[in-house]
């Protein structure tokens, strides 16, 4: 089966030699990130019905990779690769904007990986000062 990405204007799809190295997400099953990740992506229903939400009828719906700040998605949702937000329909300021809040994320994780990674200082243990004569 091919993959093809339904963000509307995309062409990717699994198997095109342009699109090599290229990872495909299903759309989520859980009800809340499903939403989120439906509305983001704002396609029409169709070609007649442009005001009504498009719906995925089945689980061969997929969104390439390119439709992710990072080119990834993401698990943790603090993160804005939680939701794709890279489209046709995207502002170039919103892309600089959504590039900020991800070196943001990442900056803010690499200190909490690095507090974890450091022992802890026992506050207990007394401080031996050198003694010196004047």
């Amino acid at each position: 089966m091919v993959d093809y990405c339904c963000a509307p204007g995309c062409q990717n799809s699994r198997g095109k030699t342009k699109t090599k190295g290229k990872s495909f997400y299903r759309i989520p099953k859980d009800p809340e990130r499903r939403n989120k990740w439906i509305a983001a992506i704002k396609r029409a229903r169709g070609v007649l019905n442009k005001t009504e939400r498009w719906e995925p009828t089945s689980n061969g719906f997929r969104l390439c990779s390119d439709h992710f700040i990072s080119g990834a998605k993401s698990e943790n949702p603090l993160s804005p690769d939680y939701i794709p937000s890279i489209f046709e329909h995207t502002s170039t300021a919103e892309k600089k904007r959504r590039n900020m809040l991800l070196d943001t994320f990442s900056r803010r994780q690499k200190a909490k990986r690095q507090r974890r990674a450091q022992p802890e200082k026992s506050s207990a243990a007394p401080v031996h000062w050198p003694v010196t004569s004047l």
